[in-house]
């Protein structure tokens, strides 16, 4: 019976790790995007939408992000003039023009992939956590507890011993009682 709990725990906790990592994932994908957003101001990379390019593979690879903004940075900004006023071609003069375009770029792409890899496992650790709880209770809880057959059956063969040793015991008693009026009639006969 024990195996069994301890089965239903481990699977209990199990799902409350892959949920977690779910949960996690998700999370580092919008703060990828967010992130991605706030620092470059594109919604677009390689003509598809940021949520179609980061996916959970990508979302805290910090060499992708580096590879993707510096593509993205050579196809719009240095092959044509129409982008040229934009934050992101024009991103190293945020820093005073101390710092090249490519080189701003690449630290805040894969600054960015820290970031959603650290949302990701924060959340991936508070969502485990609160699961694993929440699952190994609904486990561990009286309901589920007494809705095992095998925990049914052994408390009721634990009440019917009781009913029968009550049983005895009275019997025992009446008997007892029993015998001693029957000396007490036996010594008055005598």
């Amino acid at each position: 019976m024990f195996e069994m709990w301890r089965f239903a725990i481990g699977a209990a906790e199990k799902a409350a790790i892959a949920e977690g990592a779910k949960a996690g994932i998700a999370e580092g994908i919008r703060v990828a995007i967010k992130g991605i957003k706030d620092a470059f101001n594109i919604e677009f990379l390689d003509g598809k939408t940021l949520a179609e390019v980061i996916t959970g593979k990508t979302f805290n690879n910090s060499t992708f992000f580096v590879e993707k903004f510096v593509q993205e940075y050579n196809t719009v900004c240095l092959s044509s003039t129409t982008y040229q006023d934009t934050l992101f071609c024009d991103y190293g003069s945020m820093f005073g023009g101390k710092v090249d375009n490519i080189t701003a770029i690449s630290l805040n792409a894969k600054n960015t992939a820290i970031k959603a890899g650290q949302a990701a496992a924060k959340m991936t650790t508070e969502t485990t956590k609160a699961l694993t709880a929440e699952k190994t209770g609904e486990v561990t809880s009286t309901s589920a507890i007494f809705s095992n057959p095998m925990v049914i059956s052994f408390i009721v063969v634990v009440i019917i011993v009781i009913i029968l040793l009550i049983i005895y015991l009275i019997l025992r008693y009446r008997r007892k009682k029993k015998m001693k009026r029957k000396l007490q009639y036996i010594k008055l006969l005598e």
